[in-house]
């Protein structure tokens, strides 16, 4: 009997441990205090602020939101806004992105940039008749794009440069495709980083005859690098058009337009896929591109990089209501989380990265 009394001591003592515990490990973490009314999409997370856009029937609206006092800036206007990709590149404070205007005749594509310190919004136009819908990225000091021109059935892609200084545009890297023979040859994809240029290119010789390849090139727009792409990784992740990729040393981030993506590791003649998974997203990061963090959209699944083997390590988030992510947006230390749940309304929540394994996020 008393051996008994001790047993279901001990195990009241665990029982009150475990719950001291469990009380330690998740934090209430409190929701900002946003009205998503106001809301159309995130841009940058930057510096305890966040940049977004608002749509209305006047255009679109920039606005930088304050996190430590919820008070927001209207950083400008476009009146004849038509479309705009989530990307953007910041370089000395001022973040540039490009978004098409469409004044009832003609669409353009035109580069825009807030200027962080003034809380102004400008436009740089060049009419050079690209088809709309275009990322951008910080190459050097400079801003690169991939650009897409029609003629008929004659198709023109380029990278686009933009010198932040002289503010002027040189084109590189120029290859054309005849549609009608299938013959010539594209860049489809683009990824800058510090110091090399990433570029997806097709050589075509016939509609059947299609050599795909991740190319390289440093600094000076030299090739030194040319890896092949299998036709199993073709038939998983070029299955619809790709709109991002994103390049980490070795490693490397695609998805598309189905939101199949894909985490692989780039070898000397292959990419080898680490992961493939359904709506898999790369984080917003402005200020630490080279710092990667996915997160799996309509799920509370997080993954963090291995720095050595590349693997993804998995982060489960704790979150009630039945509320998923979104949207993630990153800078050096912190997180930005989006949640939302079918027919409630959504929740924003500001956390440090290191305090994502013990954030309780309640949404409510």
């Amino acid at each position: 009997m008393k051996k008994r009394k001790i047993f279901l001591l001990w195990i009241f003592i665990l029982s009150i441990c475990f719950a001291c515990t469990w009380k330690e490990k998740e934090k209430y973490v409190e929701p900002i205090s946003f009205y998503f009314d106001e809301f159309g999409s995130f841009k940058a997370l930057l510096d305890k602020d966040f940049i977004y856009l608002n749509l209305s029937e006047e255009g679109a609206s920039y606005y930088r939101y304050h996190l430590l006092n919820h008070q927001k800036t209207l950083l400008g206007k476009i009146d004849n806004f038509y479309l705009a990709t989530k990307s953007s590149a910041l370089i000395d404070g001022k973040l540039y992105f490009y978004a098409a205007e469409n004044d009832g005749t003609n669409i353009s594509n035109t580069l825009f940039c807030i200027d962080c310190a003034e809380n102004e919004l400008k436009a740089y136009r060049n009419q050079d008749d690209s088809l709309a819908g275009i990322s951008i990225y910080k190459w050097n000091k400079d801003i690169i794009t991939l650009k897409n021109r029609r003629d008929g059935n004659k198709i023109t892609t380029y990278l686009d440069i933009f010198d932040t200084d002289l503010k002027t545009w040189t084109q590189k890297n120029v290859h054309l495709v005849d549609m009608d023979t299938h013959t010539g040859s594209a860049i489809f994809a683009l990824y800058a980083d510090k110091d090399t240029l990433y570029v997806l290119h097709d050589d075509l010789n016939g509609k059947d005859n299609v050599l795909t390849t991740l190319r390289a090139y440093n600094g000076d727009m030299e090739e030194i690098r040319t890896i092949p792409v299998d036709d199993k990784l073709k038939d998983y992740i070029f299955s619809s058009r790709i709109q991002e990729i994103a390049v980490f040393g070795e490693y490397i981030y695609m998805n598309n337009l189905s939101n199949d993506a894909l985490w692989g590791k780039i070898l000397e003649e292959r990419i080898e896929p680490l992961m493939k998974k359904m709506d898999l997203s790369l984080a917003l990061n402005q200020q630490a591109p080279d710092v990667p963090f996915l997160y799996v959209r309509w799920s509370n699944q997080c993954y963090l990089p291995d720095e050595k083997t590349g693997d993804l390590f998995p982060i489960e988030l704790s979150v009630g209501n039945g509320y998923v992510l979104r949207c993630v947006l990153a800078d050096k230390e912190h997180i930005l989380l989006d949640f939302c749940a079918e027919d409630k309304k959504d929740f924003l929540y500001y956390v440090k990265k290191n305090d994502l394994k013990t954030a309780y996020f309640p949404c409510q």
